[in-house]
């Protein structure tokens, strides 16, 4: 054998223990919830929803939609839509959102706050009619055992030097509520 194809078969060997390393350090942060007001919805308004994070997005990531924030909100808008598929919730009715940006932003409490964009309309099925414009911005407020209350707004700023916020969080009525941290089996890091 040349030495040429031992260091084929080496580059081979590295490069696929390189990508089964990455599959099994994936992150993988699951939190279940229920809808505020959700019994309005039947049978389906009485059980735990979900949202899924696969991977947080990068601090790159971050400045970009900072960036585009600052150009002002249509210009978010776009920059959430052109982001990567970071995770995904689980709507009643069998829709699914798809999670263009997901970020941690630790609170002085020992909580944090989740941060989370879908380039979506999100239909809240329990209000006649309501359906939120171009993208959602979600925000998990969650003490430091990993509970709280979440709620969906259109309206952020960068106030929080880390990532940008919903603005009136506390004047929006919560959407989210029981709001539970929970780890994936297969998680291995967070």
């Amino acid at each position: 054998m040349s030495k040429r194809t031992i260091g084929g078969w080496i580059v081979a060997v590295l490069t696929l223990t390189t990508v089964v390393l990455a599959q099994t350090n994936h992150v993988e942060q699951r939190y279940t919830f229920k809808a505020a007001n959700g019994s309005k919805a039947g049978p389906s308004g009485e059980g735990r929803l979900e949202l899924v994070i696969t991977q947080w997005s990068t601090d790159a990531e971050r400045d970009r939609l900072l960036s585009a924030l600052r150009e002002g909100p249509n210009k978010l808008a776009d920059a959430i839509r052109a982001g990567y598929a970071v995770g995904y919730m689980h709507w009643p009715g069998g829709l699914d959102y798809t999670l263009r940006y997901a970020y941690r932003v630790p609170r002085s409490d020992g909580g944090e706050d989740v941060i989370l964009g879908t380039d979506q309309p999100i239909r809240l099925w329990w209000d006649s009619g309501d359906v939120t414009p171009q993208s959602t911005v979600i925000q998990l407020r969650l003490s430091k055992d990993g509970r709280g209350e979440g709620k969906l707004g259109t309206k952020v700023s960068d106030q929080n030097a880390k990532t940008f916020v919903i603005d009136d969080f506390d004047t929006l009525p919560t959407t989210l509520i029981d709001v539970q941290r929970e780890r994936s089996a297969t998680a291995t890091s967070s």
